[in-house]
């Protein structure tokens, strides 16, 4: 079907408006005319068009001509016309693609995913409108129920359709190069900001507060927290602690060194002691161990996650079958009685500011009568 110039031929809209399924779902039809002569069309491309064959639909069924298959060679309408976007000041955001000019109040903004961004940017009032979510029916880690009521999913863990994201009609896409996004695809539906991974987390809230002028408020979160924990290393016990995630199929013993995950930073950051043979120079931040080398671990508290929001049935009994496990009973934190499971929605699947506290709420929790 010849899609090349229908935007100004109103037969063709009429001749489509025939054959397209019957649904006002906007990524559904945009999907169908992708399939049907409009690959050449850019996503956003392809949503405008479903706007258009709908509005045209409507008016043909109205006339009644659409129901009794009667449409003309000469349509007695012109073409509705897609509602030219307003234009809103900008500035220039260097990020790991390039620079890209951003609205400076982005009020319809879609994360690329569910754990480094989303949850940060809702800390900072941005209006976020779609995310990459986690599990069916959508999960957002770290989210309220009612900050997340209003979020539409744009993909199960990772991103899934662009039609989907160009009818959320967004005028800012913000991500992080953990994976590599679409970033091209993704520049012609709204300006796309990607973060890049080697920055640390407290740098990574710092950037997204760049991003979507919310940098004074990114700056006063992180005070706050480096507050906290000025008044938490001093009060640190003279211990020393291993940190495992049981998710997967293997236990992860996470590092302290440059790139260490953001709970490890933390750790660190409150003054908590590693056992040297935890402690890197390189940018590894996580060893994966064999079970029988876990009676090995040599720290004198072991802290571990064991669970996520939208953990699968399937992880659930892997680490219920690791804690049943008779190796587990050998390690000699466990054996001490000074084995702590920490919350994984903060540890797990680490979201900025909020999960940064929650860590610390943890340390205080589980560390502090120990000393």
């Amino acid at each position: 079907m010849d899609t090349q110039h229908i935007a100004t031929d109103t037969w063709r809209i009429d001749h489509l408006a025939r054959h397209a399924p019957a649904t006002d779902d906007l990524p559904e039809l945009a999907t169908w005319l992708q399939c049907n002569g409009a690959a050449h069309l850019s996503p956003i491309e392809r949503i405008e068009l479903a706007e258009r064959l709908i509005t045209r639909r409507r008016f043909l069924i109205g006339a009644g001509v659409l129901a009794l298959g009667m449409i003309s060679g000469c349509g007695s309408g012109a073409p509705a016309s897609i509602p030219t976007a307003t234009v809103a000041a900008t500035r220039t955001v260097r990020h790991a693609y390039g620079t890209t000019d951003v609205p400076l109040n982005p009020q319809r903004v879609i994360a690329l995913d569910a754990f480094f961004t989303l949850t940060p940017l809702v800390e900072l009032g941005v209006p976020v409108i779609g995310s990459v979510s986690l599990g069916s029916p959508a999960v957002y880690p770290g989210l309220s129920a009612q900050e997340s009521a209003n979020i539409v999913s744009v993909g199960n863990g990772r991103l899934g359709s662009l039609e989907t994201v160009a009818a959320l009609k967004p005028d800012l896409i913000i991500g992080i190069d953990f994976v590599e996004p679409p970033y091209e695809e993704l520049s012609q539906i709204a300006p796309t900001v990607i973060i890049p991974t080697a920055l640390d987390w407290k740098e990574q809230h710092r950037a997204l507060g760049e991003a979507t002028g919310t940098y004074e408020r990114a700056e006063r979160g992180i005070a706050a927290y480096e507050e906290r924990v000025a008044l938490l290393r001093s009060r640190i016990p003279d211990l020393t602690v291993s940190y495992l995630s049981l998710i997967g199929e293997t236990p992860l013993l996470y590092l302290q060194g440059p790139k260490a995950w953001a709970p490890a930073r933390i750790l660190a950051d409150v003054g908590v002691q590693r056992p040297a043979d935890e402690i890197v120079s390189d940018d590894t931040f996580f060893k994966a161990l064999s079970l029988e080398v876990l009676p090995e671990l040599k720290g004198d508290v072991l802290l571990y996650s064991a669970d996520y929001p939208g953990i699968s049935p399937e992880e659930i009994s892997s680490v219920r079958s690791l804690l049943a496990n008779p190796i587990w009973q050998q390690i000699p934190a466990v054996r001490a009685g000074r084995a702590f499971q920490v919350t994984g929605a903060h540890w797990e699947t680490f979201g900025g500011l909020r999960s940064a506290q929650g860590v610390l709420d943890d340390i205080e929790r589980l560390l502090l009568p120990l000393a």
